[in-house]
């Protein structure tokens, strides 16, 4: 095993429970749920705004969306509008933010989907967002809400801020990107790229590494873990 730590103001270069904070906007609410069959190999996208995402494989050929949109007072809660498009082979899901938004509304969901789906895109603010158990996690995206991501077959873009990231068993390569927040990666199997500032990067690399790492970070320490050598410089 090789191990490697460094300190604060680092930079290293080798070459060759899902949770959503709320507060007083989700003081009026209003349940939604759809679900259609889809095909296993579908694409999955799925956009909202103050509020968590969660998409997860499941053993069934088909998709089901439960989810809740809600805002400090009726009016605004009622102006939250979930646009969902779907076909056979894909679905979108987009909670539509009100023309006039000043804060205090929002929507939250879950997403099930066939394991081998493919996750093309996941946005949203003020939120976390959870996806495991699919094809691929291609790019998600938030900001002041962690990202976990676990059991992903295929290449994954993760980017937050002043919030966490966490990786487990990736089958391709990674870009982490957060601020203020640490990250936190493992069974990683591919070329892997994390950046923070003010907090630590933690990996471990449990196949020979063949890809480039990089692992950068101001205010924190790096802890690489290799348990093989690696097979490049």
């Amino acid at each position: 095993m090789v191990r490697v730590v460094m300190a604060a103001a680092s930079a290293f270069l080798l070459s060759g429970c899902f949770v959503a904070d709320f507060g007083s906007s989700d003081r009026y609410q209003t349940d939604f749920h759809y679900t259609w069959d889809l095909q296993p190999t579908a694409r999955v996208e799925a956009e909202s705004f103050d509020g968590a995402i969660e998409v997860e494989g499941w053993d069934e050929n088909r998709v089901e969306i439960t989810g809740v949109k809600y805002g400090s007072t009726e009016s605004l809660r009622d102006a939250v509008k979930i646009d969902v498009r779907h076909s056979p082979d894909s679905v979108q899901i987009r909670a539509v933010k009100p023309s006039i938004h000043a804060g205090g509304a929002g929507a939250r969901f879950t997403i099930h989907v066939p394991r081998q789906a493919i996750v093309d895109r996941v946005t949203t603010s003020n939120g976390s967002i959870r996806v495991h158990d699919v094809a691929r996690a291609a790019h998600l995206k938030s900001s002041n809400g962690s990202i976990k991501v676990e059991n992903v077959n295929g290449d994954l873009d993760a980017h937050t801020s002043n919030s966490s990231i966490d990786a487990d068993g990736v089958r391709g390569s990674v870009a982490l990107r957060t601020s203020n927040g640490r990250i936190h990666a493992e069974n990683i199997d591919g070329q892997c790229e994390a950046q923070t500032t003010n907090s630590s990067i933690a990996v471990r690399m449990d196949s020979a590494v063949t890809s480039p790492l990089k692992l950068t970070t101001s205010n924190g320490s790096i802890d690489l873990t290799l348990t093989k050598p690696p097979k490049s410089d």
